[in-house]
């Protein structure tokens, strides 16, 4: 029979251990950079509808009867998965009051529950030129329709698959593009996309922090400097989990509350630990276990605030 671990040493061990879950959860890192790049949905199912009403018309005059839009014609399901990361330690240890070294594991919790979205919204971005947005048209695309609801219209590309490397240039191209998005029926209205940030992998950071960081730049003929015209027009995150695509960049617009990408939330992480003296862990192998668990899914939102670009 394993140790019955006194119920003082498990109600320290428990407080120690979600304690430091909760102030690593809670504390902003930058190593967490999903909270800028996503609206954050309250989940009660676990799969949510998402109705893109900023591809709604701009405001008429109001002649004649109300003409009615249904922002549901404009959605998809975004599932809400369960996760969960877990260990096990030696209920000697517990009792004896050797507690100290375990207590950095619910830190490691706090951290890795905080982080986990950031490798989801990863494999989205990376995954997204083979993801169906609202539109019916994969989000990173080069056929987007000017009229969603008909899927008709004027192709409208948010994708550079190749050719279009990190440079002012380019940054300026992929700016005039965005502007000129645009949604309805006919010829649309202007959506009046700017990118106010860009995503780039740890490769390309350098590059990024002399566009848009620096105060002077070469003149094109490169015989003297002038001032960095794109110095502060986009707002720099360098996301490590893109690492393994080194020339891929992307460029979003992050002004609207409807950012590119969403996250949906059922339950936020949890920090749970089976605390009974007589549990069976304790009682078959002398263990007490613990962990953390959530429900949460990321998906695609609106295509018009983001391009992607690659060399």
């Amino acid at each position: 029979m394993g140790t019955i671990v006194r119920t003082s040493a498990l109600a320290a061990l428990q407080t120690g251990l979600e304690t430091r879950f909760l102030d690593a959860y809670m504390t902003p890192r930058d190593t967490a950079i999903h909270r800028d790049l996503v609206t954050e949905i309250p989940g009660t199912k676990k799969n949510v509808l998402l109705a893109i009403a900023d591809m709604l018309p701009q405001m008429r005059e109001w002649l004649g009867d109300r003409v009615f839009h249904n922002p549901g014609l404009h959605s998809q399901l975004i599932e809400n998965k369960h996760y969960e990361l877990s260990m096990e330690v030696d209920a000697d240890d517990v009792d004896d009051d050797e507690l100290g070294g375990y207590f950095v594991s619910g830190t490691g919790l706090g951290e890795r529950a905080q982080e986990h979205p950031d490798i989801l919204l990863a494999a989205l971005l990376k995954g997204a030129t083979s993801t169906l947005g609202f539109d019916g048209q994969n989000f990173f695309d080069t056929d987007h329709p000017t009229d969603a609801k008909n899927g008709s219209g004027t192709a409208q590309s948010n994708l550079s698959a190749s050719g279009r490397a990190l440079t002012a240039a380019n940054w300026e191209f992929v700016t005039q593009t965005m502007a000129g998005w645009r949604a309805g029926p006919g010829a649309g209205q202007i959506l009046g996309s700017v990118p106010t940030a860009i995503i780039v992998p740890r490769q390309l950071e350098n590059t990024a922090r002399r566009i848009f960081d620096a105060e002077m730049v070469p003149n094109t003929a490169g015989t003297a400097v002038e001032t960095n015209v794109n110095k502060g027009k986009a707002k720099i995150y360098v996301f490590d989990q893109l690492n393994d695509q080194p020339t891929t960049w992307y460029a979003v617009d992050l002004r609207s509350a409807l950012k590119p990408f969403v996250i949906v939330r059922r339950r936020a992480p949890r920090f749970v630990l089976l605390n009974r003296p007589n549990d069976r862990m304790m009682f078959e192998n002398n263990k007490i276990q613990f962990g953390v668990d959530g429900r949460w899914g990321v998906g695609v939102a609106a295509w018009f605030r983001a391009y992607k670009a690659a060399t």
